[in-house]
């Protein structure tokens, strides 16, 4: 492949993580105050882009596919009920990122979020500034099963990328992705499981002389939350304490013999 193929098989595979960070593993429900979450991503994407055969003039379709050999890792804390901040980090592409979600619509089992991240990642004699932005939806099929979908808009501001062989001719250069995901959630009281796909394009360049080219990801996100015990633990103590007053009401109240 030309040019973009390049920079993301050589970088992905020179620096063992095998593809992009996945635009989304969220879902638009957010964790209780209190509550944090550890999770790892695993994914696999097909990058594809239409080339022109220089001798016949016909165009072909030219795609590789890359694993994450290396997983990414996030965490994330609960603020309050409806907001939680958090990051993660991509050990292969020396990428870390920090993210917030706020929750704005819960009712009826439907849950509508946005979660904006802005990341730094090293490539090769190049860094690169990241800002993206997903807008998350969630519907709950069940109290333990639930559909995620997303859209989402990813920027990158790359710098020092010097090379001719880097899908930028002069110091800098951008790349632009947009696309849409959806998956899958099973979760219990101190786990989860989301399987997803993304689909996006992206966009090499500018506007005008930009090189367009397609993203299929396949993303696994998995992981555990804890403080649900603690909050359980301080209802029950709540209702024992609620029980107890009412015994000793009573128990004060309780007409003599």
């Amino acid at each position: 492949m030309q040019r973009c193929t390049f920079l993301l098989a050589t970088t992905a595979l020179g620096l063992g993580a095998g593809c992009m960070p996945v635009s989304n593993y969220h879902t638009a429900r957010t964790l209780g105050a209190g509550e944090s979450s550890w999770g790892l991503t695993f994914s696999a994407t097909t990058y594809s882009k239409e080339e022109v055969d220089e001798t016949t003039g016909e165009t072909e379709i030219e795609s590789v596919t890359l694993p994450g050999v290396i997983p990414e890792v996030a965490y994330h804390v609960g603020i309050t009920d409806d907001f939680e901040l958090g990051g993660r980090v991509a050990p292969g592409l020396l990428y870390g990122e920090l993210d917030a979600k706020y929750r704005f619509v819960q009712s009826d089992g439907l849950h509508l979020a946005v979660a904006p991240a802005v990341g730094q990642a090293f490539i090769f004699v190049a860094t690169a500034t990241i800002v993206r932005l997903p807008v998350l939806a969630t519907i709950e099929l069940h109290p333990r099963f639930a559909l995620n979908a997303g859209v989402n808009a990813t920027f990158w501001q790359v710098n020092g990328a010097d090379s001719e062989d880097l899908p930028f001719t002069d110091d800098e250069g951008s790349l632009t992705t947009m696309g849409f995901s959806l998956g899958l959630e099973v979760s219990g009281e101190t786990g989860f499981f989301r399987p997803s796909i993304e689909l996006s394009r992206g966009v090499l360049g500018d506007d005008s002389g930009g090189e367009p080219f397609q993203m299929a990801t396949v993303v696994l996100h998995m992981g555990t939350i804890s403080g649900r015990e603690m909050k359980k633990l301080d209802e029950m103590d709540r209702k024992l304490d609620e029980i107890n007053d009412k015994l000793s009401w009573r128990d004060r109240h309780k007409p003599a013999p």
